[in-house]
């Protein structure tokens, strides 16, 4: 009986990794649009200020935890905050150049990873610069 559960959990899990690989797809694919959209538009209005996407539209704090953490787990290196909040920045749609922009979200994932430090999900060491670096616990 066990055996028809495990493998009926395993098979949900699948399926839902897929339905998250599509979502990725799709809102990459959208945010490659807006970005064309944007250079066009800039084409025929060089004034033309780009809005930026605000994280209210980014969802709950929980889920910016779970994308540092994706990017984190993806990448086989301790990773800076800087090189975190670019990573993130670029993955949700954000231009890491606006330096406001830059500078809030950066605290928001310097207050996420100070978190997650107290619950023993990542680590921090000393890197160059005496700056810290990140990377997942254990």
């Amino acid at each position: 009986m066990p055996s028809f559960v495990l493998c009926g959990l395993i098979e949900r899990r699948k399926l839902l990794t897929v339905e998250v690989r599509r979502t990725e797809s799709a809102l990459h694919h959208l945010l490659l649009d807006i970005d064309h959209l944007d250079a066009t538009i800039r084409q025929f209005d060089p004034d033309y200020r780009v809005p930026s996407l605000t994280m209210a539209s980014l969802g709950t704090g929980a889920q910016v935890t779970r994308t540092i953490l994706t990017i984190m787990r993806k990448t086989p290196e301790p990773m800076s905050l800087t090189a975190i909040t670019i990573s993130f920045m670029t993955t949700v749609g954000l231009d890491h150049r606006n330096m406001k922009r830059f500078r809030q979200v950066k605290e928001q994932i310097r207050t996420a990873m100070t978190r997650q430090r107290k619950n023993g999900t990542v680590e921090a060491a000393e890197g160059p610069g005496h700056s810290l670096i990140w990377r997942i616990a254990g």
